[in-house]
């Protein structure tokens, strides 16, 4: 019997004999009985062919009739380990081709609704070319293709629930000016308002740079001596600031000035939605920042009912770029504004604070680490003025970013929870951080909020084989740690597990424990071990009879992973912004699920 093969007109041919003893019994078109005889064929004997044939060929089979649709496409979507799409589907896709990780869901007849999908752009390159620069233009126009490409999709659906958007450009900087960028940037707000429109209630964008230098913008943010140009009359304004004329925004005291370019700066040509069920916004996109994109993303923000915003401050950014012009815009678009997450450069903490108590209904407040937005040093020299943040429940961060916060300057009569993480790859000055958490520790009594004050030391990737300064922080800076009641602990790695170096995990242990000395509830993660039961048995005996006079809940968790620590991670020490963004989209490999429940810092 002659074999199956695939057609990429019809999906499938069969052998020609078959067809010939069919055609001198049926008065039908040889065609037309190609197609309906596959197609009537039994389910069980569909499936069986559909089970032993590549997901291209199926994509082909899909879209020759109603049937084969229904049946096809389920096979293709339970191998891409998506087999309810309704519920959650993730595409990544690279060139322009026509079968990909989309076309399943394109062709998905019978999908009218999404609860959350996401979609990553990469640039498929050959290992030659991995760590040149190319130019960037093709890889934009594939991307804007791509993006259209979702766009059609989520556009014939009745609704949509949370959408992810991740753009990871390779090659060399981004440039504003480029004629790729205008359709690109207009595709990105057509996906944002059209997913809207569908009644999105959280979007997600994370456009990842290579590089120091991610975008070249058409204008500058300049300061105009202070003056209150609003209100001098555009005329008067024009002939006392030339300047302006060349302006595009202009505010109290600020504008922007455009920058002389050969090539024409982009325009803003997508319509801004005039209502929205937006509640989640995570932005990290540097075009949706810089004018005259920017003034879309503040009139989605204002017209839209945001509680939860997550944003990473572009490096470019000014610290009077973002005091005057973007921070004032998120404040007065956001005022039911209840939890924000922020990554910025470690030079801009003073303007972000002073502005923190213009969202009267905030409630938690997580600062990304120092360390990996900048350098970790003091905190400004410039004081603060008392502000006040009444709703304050929790804060994640630094210990110097909660002592600059709580010990300059806020009053939060209704924190409960302190959170501070401490990563080993930051290096910190112990005697820093030791100064730090004396801060940190007398700012509560003055008020009369006393929160519960966390710590949790680890690291994004690889822990340290040893520890050597424990002895020395331990005899000099004891004193300052006191304040901490709940610590998390991850104890060194060996690579070659014996009990001399169990030994050593144990020492490493006591010796953090007496470091923070007013400690109620501690969590030490060990690695995979077959003897692990054994040695969360002699770790929690080890800790009681070093202590017996505290009263210590001991929890020992066992890491998924001996190698590195991607089962235990927080978002505000992921090392970079791509990696951040993605921690919570399946497929992707940078992360393990980790077990909430297990961790004392699970509430970071």
């Amino acid at each position: 019997m002659a074999s199956v093969r695939p057609s990429i007109r019809l999906g499938w041919a069969f052998p020609a004999p078959f067809f010939a003893d069919l055609a001198k019994t049926s008065p039908l078109p040889l065609s037309e009985m190609k197609q309906s005889a596959f197609a009537d064929l039994p389910a069980e004997l569909l499936f069986s062919i559909f089970d032993h044939s590549e997901s291209e060929d199926l994509i082909n089979v899909a879209q020759s009739c109603r049937r084969l649709n229904l049946m096809a496409l389920p096979i293709i979507m339970e191998r891409a380990g998506f087999p309810e799409p309704e519920k959650i589907y993730v595409v990544k896709l690279a060139r322009r081709v026509h079968c990909d990780e989309l076309a399943p869901l394109i062709l998905k007849i019978s999908l009218n609704t999404m609860d959350k999908f996401s979609c990553v752009l990469f640039e498929k390159r050959s290992r030659a070319l991995v760590g040149q620069f190319e130019d960037p233009a093709s890889q934009i126009s594939d991307f804007t293709h791509n993006i259209r490409r979702v766009n059609r999709l989520i556009s014939r659906l009745s609704s949509i629930g949370s959408v992810t958007l991740i753009i990871a450009s390779q090659g060399s900087p981004w440039f504003t000016r480029r004629d790729v960028v205008q359709p690109f940037a207009d595709a990105v707000l057509d996906m944002m308002k059209v997913s809207i429109q569908r009644s999105c209630t959280a979007f997600q964008i994370l456009h990842c740079h290579p590089g120091t230098v991610s975008i070249h913008t058409p204008y500058k943010f300049e300061l105009v001596n202070g003056v209150q140009v609003k209100n001098l009359g555009h005329s008067l304004a024009k002939r006392l600031f030339p300047s302006l004329a060349e302006g595009y925004l202009h505010g109290d005291g600020w504008k922007y000035r455009k920058v002389r370019l050969p090539n024409a700066v982009p325009q803003l040509t997508s319509s801004i939605p005039m209502k929205s069920n937006l509640t989640n916004f995570d932005i990290n996109c540097d075009l949706l920042l810089v004018p005259p994109f920017s003034t879309w993303t503040f009139a989605l923000m204002k017209s839209s009912p945001i509680t939860e915003l997550t944003l990473s401050v572009p490096d470019f950014v000014t610290e009077e770029e973002l005091q005057h012009y973007i921070l004032p815009n998120i404040t007065a678009s956001l005022p039911k504004l209840q939890g924000i997450r922020l990554a910025f450069h470690r030079s801009l903490i003073l303007a972000i604070v002073e502005k923190l108590p213009f969202f009267p209904l905030l409630q938690r407040v997580t600062f990304a680490l120092p360390s990996f937005t900048g350098s970790f040093s003091e905190a400004p020299a410039k004081p603060l003025t008392e502000i006040e943040l009444p709703l304050l429940v929790s804060f994640t961060g630094s210990a110097d970013q909660a002592a600059y916060l709580f010990r300059n300057s806020a009053v939060s009569p209704n924190l409960q929870f302190v959170n501070i993480i401490i990563d080993y790859n930051t290096e910190p000055g112990y005697g820093l951080l030791a100064r730090s958490f004396s801060n940190l520790g007398g700012a509560f009594p003055r008020g009369s909020a006393t929160p519960c004050i966390s710590v949790c030391l680890t690291n994004y990737g690889h822990l340290p084989d040893t520890w050597t300064t424990i002895e020395a922080v331990r005899d000099h800076y004891a004193q300052p740690f006191k304040y901490v009641s709940r610590l998390t602990l991850d104890l060194p790695r060996f690579a070659v597990e014996t009990s001399e170096d169990f030994s050593k995990q144990i020492y490493a242990a006591i010796a953090w424990i007496d470091m923070f000395r007013g400690l109620k509830h501690l969590t030490v993660t060990l690695i995979d071990s077959m003897s692990i039961e054994t040695r969360r048995e002699m770790m929690i005996d080890a800790v009681n009879a070093e202590f017996p006079a505290i009263e210590i809940f001991t929890n020992v968790v066992n890491l998924a992973n001996p190698r590195d620590n991607r089962s235990h991670y927080h978002w505000s020490n992921v090392q970079d912004s791509w990696v951040r963004g993605t921690s919570e989209i399946p497929t992707m490999p940078f992360f393990l699920p980790p077990t909430p429940s297990s961790y004392m810092c699970s509430h970071f």
